[in-house]
């Protein structure tokens, strides 16, 4: 016979709860999997900048940058991250529609400040200044300071892309 026993101490719901979390850490979850179509993904990532403040070139690059890190597999580098973005602009830790400045420039070499803008926008900046450069020289470094933490120099970088496209080597290194 068996005896439904009380669980005074509530180990059994403590043991549950915990593996529900082990289980949505290793990918299952009881809601399921949410697909959504890249191209609606960018409009909606658009939306939220453009809501923001940002201008429309600024919030499609943005877009841009998130939903191919998403496209990569990267989600940790994706849309997700639009909570942190709107609350680094909401706080000054991050300037919309703010472009890269040239602060330092010898020819080949050149330091190029981001001033707290989205990374995304002034690492373009910068890599259309070294490419331009580089044309011009043969070659050329460029150190981007003051950008936003919103670059990441990952193979899913468009800015990457661009160079190697064009016959460019880039090499980014984040401190």
């Amino acid at each position: 016979m068996d005896v439904d026993r009380a669980d005074p101490a509530g180990k059994v719901a403590r043991r549950k709860r915990r593996w529900g979390v082990r289980r949505m850490a290793a990918g299952h979850s009881s809601v399921g999997e949410v697909r959504v179509k890249p191209d609606r993904l960018h409009a909606f990532a658009m939306a939220i900048c453009r809501a923001d403040g940002s201008s429309a070139e600024e919030a499609k690059l943005v877009a841009d940058h998130l939903v191919l890190a998403n496209l990569f597999g990267h989600d940790s580098h994706g849309v997700g991250m639009m909570p942190a973005y709107i609350q680094n602009t909401t706080t000054g830790r991050c300037v919309r529609n703010h472009h890269a400045k040239i602060s330092r420039d010898n020819g080949a070499v050149v330091v190029v400040d981001g001033g707290a803008g989205y990374g995304q926008v002034v690492a373009k900046e910068a890599m259309d200044i070294g490419i331009e450069r580089a044309k011009k020289h043969g070659v050329c470094v460029v150190g981007l300071v003051s950008a936003t933490r919103t670059i990441y120099g990952s193979k899913s970088s468009p800015a990457c892309y661009r160079s190697y496209s064009r016959s460019h080597l880039s090499i980014v290194r984040r401190r």
